[in-house]
């Protein structure tokens, strides 16, 4: 694997955890205020929201979130790109 041979070889990572890449298999959690799906992220300050915690606390900041698929394939593009 060449992540692990170029990146994770250093002493900094000898505890990391490598995880699956592949998005449909990361474990989704439930809001532990509504019990709902985690499935938004607030670009401006990086908290997972479910739809309810959008329309009742982020309603000023709709356009800034995004759902979590969106936000974890943006993250991961931008990591391919600063290797």
């Amino acid at each position: 694997d060449p992540c692990r041979e170029q990146i994770h070889s250093a002493k900094m990572f000898a505890k990391h955890v490598l995880v699956d890449s592949n998005i449909s298999s990361a474990p989704r959690q439930n809001c532990e205020l509504h019990d709902r799906p985690l499935e938004l992220f607030c670009s401006r300050d990086g908290t997972l929201l479910c739809v309810r915690c959008m329309l009742e606390d982020y309603r000023d900041r709709q356009n800034e979130c995004i759902s979590l698929d969106r936000a974890m394939e943006d993250g991961r593009e931008s990591l391919f790109r600063s290797a």
